[in-house]
């Protein structure tokens, strides 16, 4: 559905991804994220309940799954066990190009990127294997690019 004229779908992407930054940027439950990811032992030495902090984070990837799956099976108007299998090369993809290192914004960036690259693909009649097949080589100049960054930087 609609609303104000723009597609549910999208209303609740930037819900979520907004909600998402205020948590992981104001919060400290945000900044205990970032600290596990940098570094779990040092952030269950500072004080940090790592056990806790893992299951919360667990339990909000799940959240973000299950409205995931309600907006797929909305689209679809099908409720599918395996309607999500091909969306993980292209999530692992999307972040990689949005340089997921600390800025949820870039990984938003890269979804957009992905999202926009498989429209045009489509809208191209290209097969769903070369389509991977374009991804797969982005992505891995995306990993040669960064590699010769930090080859430079050091």
């Amino acid at each position: 559905g609609y609303l104000f004229g723009i597609p549910a779908p999208i209303i609740v992407l930037v819900v979520c991804v907004a909600g998402a930054q205020f948590v992981l940027s104001k919060t400290y439950f945000g900044r205990a994220i970032y600290a596990m990811g940098g570094n779990a032992e040092a952030a269950r030495l500072a004080g940090i309940n790592i056990r806790r902090l893992q299951l919360c984070t667990f339990m909000l990837s799940g959240f973000f799954a299950a409205v995931a799956a309600l907006m797929i099976s909305s689209r679809t108007m099908i409720a599918s066990p395996t309607a999500g299998n091909t969306y993980a090369f292209d999530t692992m993809t999307a972040c990689v190009l949005g340089g997921i290192s600390g800025k949820l914004w870039g990984g938003f960036v890269g979804v957009l990127i992905i999202g926009v690259l498989t429209n045009a693909l489509t809208l191209m009649n290209v097969g769903s294997y070369w389509q991977d097949i374009v991804k797969g080589v982005i992505l891995v100049l995306a990993l040669y690019i960064d590699r010769k960054q930090r080859e430079l930087n050091v």
